[in-house]
């Protein structure tokens, strides 16, 4: 506790001098006598107090609470998805079984009405390669059966040379019967009798 500071104040009397041309006596003045207790009571209080700045002061840490977890509520079951239907695929076509070396078409025996049979195969045999050229040249674009049975039907003028030929049966449509009637048409039948002759000659398509 700071005790405030009361002066103490003691009246010195000092003598007076006695000076030749005035015979005025001065008042005696009166100084305080501060004691040593006094003093140092005094420098006590006049001592300046550190200042102390508020950035120099250390801040008490800040302890922040964790929060407090919360449990999520459950999620609610996805939903079964349904399965897509399956596509349906066509199954891949089979590529075609043939060989263009080997592929070939027999020949039979003609049915013959106005010549013979012998009178028709010999108008025919020296034009089979040609025959097979047309069905081997076909095969890579034939998208039906490949192989299978059909008939030449041939029509002779009166000399006997062939004016007429179609191709019915199996490939009909594609372009092996008429190439065929083509081959034919312009070869001459031997032994025809005065009128016309006419024939229907069996074809049998190997692939193979």
């Amino acid at each position: 506790m700071n005790v405030p500071y009361t002066p103490v104040v003691v009246p010195v009397v000092l003598p007076a001098v006695a000076h030749p041309a005035h015979t005025e006596i001065a008042p005696p003045v009166e100084r305080p006598i501060v004691t040593s207790i006094e003093k140092s009571r005094a420098v006590a209080v006049a001592r300046p107090q550190p200042i102390v700045h508020p950035s120099s002061v250390p801040e008490a840490p800040v302890v922040v609470a964790p929060p407090e977890l919360v449990s999520a509520p459950p999620l609610p079951e996805a939903a079964p998805i349904p399965a897509a239907p399956a596509e349906h695929v066509a199954p891949a076509p089979v590529a075609p079984r043939y060989s263009i070396d080997t592929a070939h078409v027999d020949i039979g025996g003609a049915t013959v009405t106005g010549a013979t049979a012998a009178s028709v195969e010999r108008a025919i045999t020296p034009v089979k390669p040609r025959v097979d050229a047309c069905y081997r040249a076909a095969l890579p674009r034939l998208t039906g059966p490949l192989e299978g049975a059909a008939t030449l039907h041939l029509e002779t003028d009166d000399v006997g040379v062939i004016r007429r030929a179609s191709v019915n049966g199996v490939l009909l449509g594609s372009e092996v019967g008429p190439c065929i009637a083509k081959v034919v048409v312009g070869r001459k039948v031997a032994n025809v009798d005065t009128s016309a002759a006419s024939a229907d000659v069996p074809l049998s398509y190997r692939a193979r």
